[in-house]
C-alpha cells in the first residue's frame, strides 16, 4: 500500500508536468487529516518494531464526567465515614471503639489518595490539579450524605436519648472535679439541658455534613497536589526511559 501511495503521488506530479522532487515536496506538505492518516499508517506499518509510538499519535482516553467519578468515590467514602461515625458513638460506652475512630481518621487521607490516584491513572495522568481537587470536594460532599442520614435515623428513632445522656455524663464528670471552672461548666450544661437547648438529631447531621465538607476540602487539596506531582514525575521517568 505504501508503494501504491508513492506511485499515485508520482502520477499526479506527471499529470501536472512537475518534477519528481516537486511531487515529493507536495507529498511532504500535505496538511490536515490526510497527514494524520499517513502518520497513523506508518505507525501501524512498523508497530511490531516500535510499539511505543502509538500512544503519542492517538488521542488520550477522555476522562469520565466528574459527577460519575465523584459518585463512585462518594460511595466508598460514605462507607468509610459511616464506620467512623458509628465508632464515635459506640466509644461513649465502649472505649476500645475509639481506636477505630482514631485509626480511621489518620488513614482517611491515604484512602482519599487511593481514590484520586485511581482516577488519575485511568486517564494516563491527564487530569489537572483543579480537576482532581474538584473531584475530591465533590466526593466528600456526596460521601457525607449517607452517613448524615444514618446518624439522623439512629439519633431520632433508635437512640433518641443518646445526646441527652452525653450531656448528663459530662455534667457529672465536671461536678466530680470540684474546681470552680468545672462547676461553671457543669452549671452551663445543666442550663442547656433544662432549657432544652441541646442539639437535635438534625443539628448533629447538619454539623457532620459541614465538618466533612470543610475537612474534605483541605484533605483533597493536599492529596491532589501529591497525586499530580507523582503523575508528572511518572511521565518524566517514562519520557527519559524512551529517550534512552
Amino acid at each position: 500500500m505504501l508503494v501504491k501511495y508513492f506511485v499515485a503521488a508520482g502520477s499526479r506530479c506527471a499529470g501536472t508536468n512537475a518534477s519528481p522532487a516537486t511531487g515529493l515536496d507536495t507529498l511532504i506538505t500535505i496538511r490536515g487529516y490526510e497527514w494524520t492518516i499517513i502518520r497513523i499508517f506508518f505507525v501501524l506499518l512498523f508497530s511490531k518494531n516500535q510499539p511505543d509510538l502509538m500512544p503519542t499519535l492517538l488521542p488520550p482516553v477522555p476522562p469520565r464526567p466528574i459527577t460519575a467519578r465523584a459518585a463512585e468515590n462518594g460511595l466508598w467514602l460514605s462507607i468509610y465515614i459511616s464506620v467512623l461515625a458509628l465508632s464515635m458513638g459506640i466509644s461513649a460506652s465502649f472505649a476500645p471503639a475509639a481506636i477505630v475512630l482514631w485509626g480511621g481518621s489518620i488513614g482517611l487521607p491515604f484512602f482519599v489518595y487511593r481514590l484520586l490516584r485511581r482516577s488519575s491513572q485511568a486517564t494516563g495522568g491527564a487530569l489537572s490539579f483543579p480537576e482532581l481537587w474538584a473531584e475530591g470536594i465533590a466526593s466528600f460532599f456526596l460521601g457525607t450524605l449517607i452517613p448524615a442520614l444514618l446518624v439522623y435515623v439512629l439519633l431520632r428513632f433508635v437512640a433518641p436519648g443518646f445526646i441527652a445522656g452525653i450531656f448528663a455524663d459530662a455534667i457529672i464528670l465536671f461536678q466530680q472535679q470540684g474546681t470552680p471552672e468545672a462547676e461553671a461548666w457543669a452549671e452551663s450544661l445543666s442550663n442547656l439541658v433544662s432549657q432544652h437547648n441541646i442539639p437535635s438529631a438534625a443539628d448533629v447531621s447538619a454539623q457532620l455534613i459541614s465538618f466533612n465538607i470543610i475537612a474534605g476540602t483541605a484533605i483533597s487539596l493536599l492529596v491532589s497536589i501529591v497525586v499530580k506531582a507523582r503523575s508528572l514525575r511518572a511521565k518524566g521517568r517514562a519520557s527519559t526511559g524512551k529517550q534512552q
